[in-house]
């Protein structure tokens, strides 16, 4: 596992939400790329841990902590999940629009846009680019 600096940029519905840069951790192979961080405490998540699995057909985001849920994004799939928020619980479902992974063993780039379902409706489009370069 490597430290690394990560750049965090989101945007839900064309609106530019949250932009920061966290120390994180970074392993990279062939097959599998991970990466984990803690969201700043004055993110609207709070104090939550996320991470992010990368593989040739898929991206598993996983958050634990204020904010909780395992969302996976499939090229061509919507996919369904548990969103748990200090508010409660909320079924869900993401369906992955665009999924690009320019990542080598020195960091790189990930840009993910991703439509969120609530009871098959679409609520929202988000934008996650992340930017991971060694400390």
């Amino acid at each position: 596992m490597t430290d690394v600096l990560i750049s965090v940029s989101s945007s839900q519905n064309g609106e530019q939400n949250i932009k920061y840069d966290v120390s994180g951790r970074y392993i990279f192979t062939e097959s599998d790329t991970r990466i984990s961080y803690l969201e700043p405490e004055s993110s609207e998540m709070g104090i939550t841990k996320t991470r992010i699995q990368i593989t040739p057909e898929t991206v598993i985001i996983r958050r634990e902590g204020n904010v909780s849920g395992k969302i996976t994004l499939k090229a061509g799939a919507r996919i369904p999940f548990l969103y748990k928020t200090p508010y409660g619980v909320t079924e869900m479902a993401a369906e992955a629009l665009s999924m690009t992974a320019c990542l080598s063993k020195f960091g790189g780039t990930l840009s993910l846009e991703y439509d969120i379902f609530i009871n098959g409706e679409k609520t929202g489009k988000n934008i996650l680019l992340l930017k991971i370069s060694k400390m």
